[in-house]
């Protein structure tokens, strides 16, 4: 198989990573110039998919790099989102945390995502209610 060449195919690749693959490898591979939307595109390609966390995690700090601009509020909740989904409380208040050190205010979006990780790990199943 060649380089990915949309972002379709680049979420694909990365959500085939191995645990600790090289996010960069594969953007690089695919020749794509990664823009805000490209990478917004992307994070909702990856939750869509329910790509391990750590790849979405990845793909963020490697964007927070190369990206050219700012990280902005809707990367964050995206990723934010996908912890959460995840279950991952942990990692949903560390990008939290992140995203006010870049000097982000939080919305309404970010903080059910926040509550919606910590719901996942608190929450019996239902067999037990």
């Amino acid at each position: 198989m060649g380089a990915p060449s949309t972002l379709e195919d680049i979420a694909e690749a990365l959500v085939r990573l191995p645990a600790k693959g090289d996010v960069g490898t594969v953007l690089r591979q695919a020749r794509v110039q990664l823009t805000a939307p490209k990478l917004t595109t992307l994070l909702s390609l990856l939750r869509a998919a329910t790509a391990a966390p750590s790849v979405t995690t990845a793909l963020l700090r490697w964007a927070s790099t190369q990206l050219g601009e700012p990280l902005n509020r809707i990367h964050f909740n995206s990723a934010i989102s996908t912890m959460a989904a995840a279950g991952r409380w942990k990692s949903a208040l560390g990008l939290l945390q992140e995203m006010r050190k870049a000097t982000l205010a939080p919305d309404l979006v970010t903080f059910n995502a926040v509550i919606t990780a910590f719901e996942k790990v608190c929450q019996p199943p239902l067999e037990q209610v």
